[in-house]
């Protein structure tokens, strides 16, 4: 699955430019369920999320959850300490996960 990012909006929204962002990661992901109605995350053990740009080989865990917890529809899944400067600034990024 492909994402776009429309990061070229979001820079000119703030009066900035893709060569100015430096530094960039992720402090929190979240995950819910929100349908259908009372499902759960009791079908994973545990998840990995990856992130790259199409046709590069940069690949990176970007968060992961070694244990989900049973009978929950929300968790919070461990951030990784990689920059993502690469990411945010390209106009697409595949994300890709594991269970």
């Amino acid at each position: 699955m492909k994402v776009t990012t429309k990061s070229e909006e979001s820079f000119r929204n703030n009066k900035t430019t893709r060569d100015k962002v430096k530094d960039v990661y992720l402090d929190k992901m979240v995950l819910t369920v929100t349908s259908p109605a009372g499902a759960t995350f009791d079908f994973l053990d545990k998840i990995d999320i990856y992130i790259n740009t199409p046709g590069a080989n940069n690949k990176i865990l970007l968060a992961s959850l070694a244990t989900v917890p049973r009978g929950t529809n929300t968790i919070t899944l461990v951030p990784t300490k990689s920059k993502l400067d690469e990411y945010l600034k390209a106009d697409i990024y595949e994300p890709e996960r594991r269970c």
